[in-house]
């Protein structure tokens, strides 16, 4: 899993928020051009006025946006705030105020008449206006920069956990692989080159298959028949087990070593090695957009007391929790001498 997606997301954002910003300045720019043009008479020689006024508002703006709020008003220091901002408005009216009149005198237009006191507390009315918008807006904006944050610092948590289960289920089949091969080359058998085999292609799977978020339902599927064979080899094929799948496969994709874990369970806690007594009946169907898997078992009665499923299991309900959210349903059953397993996952 990477953070692509998530950069995306910010970088698409952050796009929103600048166009936002833009629309903003040509809209406030166009209805100060409407006002200055009644008194100067005509669109073009209110172009000028316009401009300086509105570089004056965006000096005020960002510097209250990037600084004065969050170097004051964030931190609660609401005095000093107060006082920058004043001191801000001030000099940025003076501003527009006084390279305005300039202008018109440079351009000689008559228009020194309109600069008078009011007009100048005019000018402070107009700043003080942006501030006021521009505090609730910048409020909404860190609140939305909080919660991608939080949605990020939650991603990373979620691919540092997976990542962790993964790797938690190499090693616990490893380890059970590694005994069974060890336990059959004592016997000299001529099966141990095919179990080594077996062996082989699972851990191919493993390294490279298991690399990516999702898998190929199909490619799980045949992971599994290889790990009943490497089993059944044990026993030269006499052990009792079922796996039968149904439905169409190929075009549904599942994150990977998820269902191992059931069948390493009902190896080892089974009593399957007593060919007479135990077995194992499994069925994966795919319908109505659903995923449904059962694995059901024998168990001797006096394991039914003290398993409590293992560390296997465990992880595979923090991975469901993880992956599939409010989309599965896994119900665990344990009663006399048989261990069921029902998992349904909405695809």
């Amino acid at each position: 899993m990477t953070n692509s997606p998530q950069i995306i997301q910010s970088d698409q954002y952050k796009k929103w928020i600048q166009l936002g910003h833009l629309l903003f300045w040509v809209l406030f720019g166009g209805i100060m051009l409407i006002i200055y043009s009644g008194f100067v008479g005509g669109y073009l020689k209110a172009l000028a006025p316009t401009l300086v006024n509105i570089a004056g508002l965006i000096i005020l703006t960002y510097v209250h946006l990037w600084y004065l709020l969050p170097q004051f008003f964030n931190k609660k220091n609401y005095l000093v705030y107060g006082v920058l901002v004043f001191v801000l408005l001030l000099l940025t009216t003076l501003f527009r105020f006084i390279v305005g009149w300039e202008l018109v005198r440079i351009l000689g237009w008559e228009m020194s008449r309109e600069f008078t006191p009011n007009y100048f507390v005019g000018m402070m009315v107009t700043g003080l206006f942006i501030i006021l918008i521009t505090i609730p807006l910048r409020l909404i904006e860190n609140y939305f920069k909080k919660e991608e944050l939080e949605q990020e610092l939650k991603t990373q948590q979620l691919e540092a956990e997976l990542r962790f289960l993964k790797a938690q289920v190499n090693p616990h089949f490893l380890f059970n692989a590694l005994n069974n091969i060890y336990s059959l080359s004592f016997t000299n058998s001529s099966q141990t080159p095919e179990m080594i085999l077996k062996l082989s292609d699972m851990m191919s799977y493993m390294l490279y298959d298991c690399k990516t978020e999702k898998v190929n339902l199909t490619s799980e599927i045949n992971y599994l028949r290889n790990f009943i064979a490497l089993q059944q080899l044990k026993k030269d094929g006499e052990l009792n087990v079922e796996f039968l799948t149904k439905g169409e496969f190929s075009n549904i994709n599942i994150t990977p070593m998820l269902f191992i874990p059931f069948f390493e369970n009902a190896f080892k806690h089974g009593n399957l090695e007593d060919t007479k007594n135990g077995w194992l009946q499994s069925e994966m169907k795919v319908a109505n957009g659903k995923l449904f898997f059962s694995i059901k078992n024998t168990t001797p009665r006096d394991k039914l007391k003290r398993e409590k499923g293992g560390v296997g299991l465990e992880n595979v309900r923090e991975r469901l929790n993880l992956l599939y959210p409010e989309r599965h349903k896994l119900k665990i059953e344990k009663k006399e001498n048989v261990f069921n397993v029902e998992l349904e996952i909405q695809l």
